[in-house]
């Protein structure tokens, strides 16, 4: 992942996604080149010390959709990415900062989605991104996000 992939997309979040401003979700590249979305304790808790489940939604839906954009930027590719599906599995309650991780993609879904989008003027991608603290997992988002290419790539997909 580019250095200007990740600045571009703190800079949406940072002005075009006023719920993850608000949460304080920051992205960071994971040593695997997967994302990740920090949030501080102190903007996400609720009356019950632990973190909104929310914001834990918030934080892995800003993961994975900033995920899925930089894996279509970095193949050269213009593409509107939205959520298609996702589902969320509350396992406990966190009471800290905390992170959502986008698991690692193996190499054939990367192909595919990305094939699709060539080829088809889009493409889908099933993530699964982990929100945990430093020593607690407690929150998992089964995502599956959409890129339906814009301009002439869509033009060019659509059959004659």
């Amino acid at each position: 992942m580019t250095p200007a992939c990740l600045a571009r997309l703190n800079a949406t979040i940072a002005e075009a996604l006023p719920l993850a401003q608000a949460a304080g979700i920051r992205l960071q590249v994971n040593t695997d080149d997967t994302l990740s979305a920090q949030a501080p304790f102190v903007a996400n808790s609720n009356p019950h010390a632990t973190v909104f489940g929310g914001s834990l939604y918030v934080a892995a839906l800003v993961a994975g959709y900033a995920q899925t954009v930089c894996l279509v930027e970095q193949a050269g590719l213009k593409a509107a990415v939205v959520v298609r599906h996702a589902e969320a599995d509350y396992r406990r309650p966190l009471a800290d900062d905390f992170s959502a991780r986008v698991e690692p993609i193996d190499a054939q879904t990367r192909t595919r989605f990305l094939h699709g989008i060539r080829q088809h003027g889009r493409g889908r991608i099933d993530l699964t991104i982990t929100v945990s603290s430093a020593t607690l997992s407690a929150f998992t988002l089964y995502a599956r996000f959409a890129a339906i290419a814009s301009g002439d790539a869509a033009a060019a997909a659509q059959p004659a």
